[in-house]
């Protein structure tokens, strides 16, 4: 896992333990790159482990 790949998992699974997403609320990738500084590819990943681990 690259570093930014690493860093856009933490912002997001932060945000969802905060309850900033709510559940089951759909994540549009170009919001989360503006919200997060970053692009697709790095969320993409993240997005991928955080579904794997539920």
């Amino acid at each position: 896992m690259t570093t930014l790949t690493a860093k856009a998992y933490e912002a997001l699974r932060h945000d969802i333990v905060r309850g900033h997403w709510e559940p089951r609320q759909q994540l549009r990738m170009a919001e989360l790159s503006a919200r997060y500084g970053m692009g697709f590819s790095p969320l993409r990943e993240a997005l991928s482990r955080l579904q794997a681990e539920g």
